[in-house]
């Protein structure tokens, strides 16, 4: 059942979940990248560890319902480096600040 009827109005149901699941996605990148925030370089393992964990669960996702956004652009949003040739990333910002201070 792709579409539903209700109150006269034609929903599309899997364009609604596909949008759902994209911003928790989005949502749990963004967490994992906010401990990373707080944490510094000492959580580099727990953050590439949580990567490793939303991209296999978006992976898992998507065999399902293909019409959520692709990993790249999930992780661009989340990192806000979504501009063709940008390379500021929020993980970078933090990795470089870190090395600098220390």
């Amino acid at each position: 059942m792709r579409r539903l009827r209700l109150l006269d109005r034609n929903l599309d149901l899997s364009s609604l979940l596909a949008s759902r699941l994209t911003s928790l996605s989005r949502a749990s990148l963004e967490t994992a990248i906010s401990r990373f925030e707080t944490r510094g370089l000492a959580g580099a393992v727990e953050l590439a560890a949580l990567i490793s964990g939303c991209q296999i669960a978006h992976g898992m996702l998507r065999e399902v319902a293909p019409e959520i956004d692709a990993w790249e652009a999930v992780r661009g949003e989340a990192e806000e480096g979504v501009a063709l040739l940008c390379f500021y990333s929020r993980v970078g910002e933090i990795a470089v600040r870190e090395v600098l201070e220390d």
